[in-house]
């Protein structure tokens, strides 16, 4: 059942129902998905807006999660911390290894920061 719940929160929240998907991931009582509800919970918020509310959920959990560095860089990105989140990015991808998506953020950052030949050099990784 508790799986269920999970699943049937993350597909209101990637249908973009983040109220619903928060009321149902809230529901869960079970500590064997606590990293997982809380990283769900932190893209909720962070989805709508509350990246305090977001930075807070992911203090509490575990710190090493590289899905959590990740949703820091995120959360860095979108406070315009480039250089902070291009630091997170690229940890994360220490920790798991080469990953367009976060070579795509890496670029991004770098492109926030007018510096197009490293943010070029990451386009053309990912080609």
């Amino acid at each position: 059942m508790t799986e269920y719940k999970l699943y049937l929160a993350q597909s209101h929240y990637k249908n973009g129902d983040f109220d619903q998907a928060l009321k149902v991931s809230q529901t869960i009582n079970d500590p064997d998905y606590h990293q997982k509800l809380i990283l769900l919970q932190s893209l909720i918020r962070y989805e709508q807006d509350e990246i305090s509310h977001a930075k807070a959920l992911l203090r509490q959990a575990n710190q090493e999660d590289a899905d959590l560095v990740v949703n820091d860089g995120c959360i860095l990105y979108k406070e315009g911390k480039y250089d902070d989140a291009r630091n997170k990015f690229q940890e994360a991808m220490n920790a798991v290894g080469y990953d367009c998506e976060l070579a795509y953020n890496i670029s991004l950052c770098y492109y926030k920061n007018k510096q197009l030949a490293p943010s070029l050099k990451y386009i053309a990784e990912i080609i």
